[in-house]
């Protein structure tokens, strides 16, 4: 073999070997149950196993489906972080021995009393939590994310603020996500427009008056609910021990809980943005490659199960213990088509499938 052939050859073996989206779907595709089906469960089960083989810490993968718009117009809220998520991740935690534990977080968010119970559950059983996002934990998603001792992901991946929101009437038969933060400031606007003889107090006033009751101090509370449960587990877990922090801390919640800095509550926020704030966060590709290698082989097989089968959800241990929450999917097939039948078991064969 010349020269060339080999060097040819070398490099094709290794880009067979990269990490990527195909590579993962070529595994996933040359392991199959014996009825012909993809066995998603063993290959992401397999890659949390080699997580812990490697980090030698027991992992948790807590994952939604969010970004997928077709399942999240049908799911709604079970999208969400929600006291379900409790007792599906009570149930993927029992078994772990041990004070460490890694948890790989990808979420949109939810519920901040969710959140809270969520906290208590990992930091009652393990004195050490890492979070590995590998691409997006927003809301109160980022508040549990900040309940770490430290959070890994790449630059890719990002946080978002914590200012939370409220579900409210848009006025025209629908509704609409309205940041507490700007309920909060249609009250001060009436007030000083009022106080000071405004021509535009009306407009305001009609705005203020067209509030729910109890609104207003609803929203107050929310944003300081979001700040203390963070702020106090920023001095409890990430900064124990340092004397700077409280300080730290409210530097933190002071930033991702302004909303009219950040104006939207889908805004990112990245490593950089909050290592200026002080962070414990770091690059999980510079820090870490190898690691990150395993990480990434993980979430590509998240991706495949959530777009191979009907699941939304899932809280899964690197023991092999999982829960998994599926939606109905109403399915077109041609006349004459095979149908396969309902399948349980793991995400694999979760839920019901019906055709039509």
């Amino acid at each position: 073999m010349s020269s060339d052939n080999q060097e040819s050859r070398i490099v094709a073996t290794e880009t067979t070997r990269s990490i990527t989206w195909e590579s993962v779907k070529f595994e996933l595709n040359s392991t199959r149950t014996r009825d012909g089906s993809i066995d998603y469960d063993k290959v992401r089960r397999d890659k949390l196993t080699a997580l812990k083989a490697y980090t030698g810490r027991p992992a948790v993968l807590y994952a939604t489906d969010f970004l997928s718009e077709q399942k999240a117009r049908m799911a709604q809220n079970a999208m969400s972080i929600t006291f379900d998520d409790v007792r599906g991740l009570f149930e993927v935690v029992r078994g772990i021995e041990g004070n460490d534990l890694d948890l790989i977080l990808h979420s949109p968010g939810g519920s901040p009393e969710a959140a809270d119970s969520i906290v208590s559950v990992l930091r009652s059983q393990f004195k050490n939590v890492r979070v590995l996002v590998p691409v997006m934990a927003k809301s109160a998603a980022t508040m549990i994310a900040l309940s770490a001792d430290e959070i890994l992901m790449p630059i890719s991946a990002e946080l978002g603020p914590i200012d939370p929101q409220f579900l409210l009437s848009d006025g025209r038969g629908g509704q609409r996500w309205t940041p507490a933060q700007a309920i909060i400031d249609d009250v001060a606007r009436a007030q000083l427009a009022v106080s000071t003889k405004q021509d535009d107090a009306p407009v305001w006033l009609m705005q203020v008056q067209g509030q729910p009751p109890g609104l207003y101090q609803q929203a107050l509370n929310a944003v300081n609910l979001s700040k203390q449960l963070v702020g106090g587990w920023l001095v409890q877990y990430m900064f124990a021990g340092d004397g700077d922090a409280q300080n730290k801390a409210d530097a933190i919640v002071n930033y991702l809980g302004n909303h009219n800095e950040f104006l939207s509550h889908s805004r990112r926020v990245s490593i950089a943005d909050l290592q200026k704030h002080g962070a414990k966060i770091k690059d999980i590709v510079s820090q870490d490659r190898a690691l990150w290698n395993i990480l990434e082989e993980l979430w590509y097989a998240v991706e495949h199960t959530f777009q191979g089968c009907p699941t939304v959800k899932i809280w899964e241990n690197s023991n092999g213990v999982g829960l998994y929450q599926a939606i109905q999917m109403t399915m077109a097939v041609p006349v004459g088509a095979m149908l396969a039948g309902e399948r349980r078991g793991g995400p694999s064969g979760s839920g019901p499938i019906s055709f039509t």
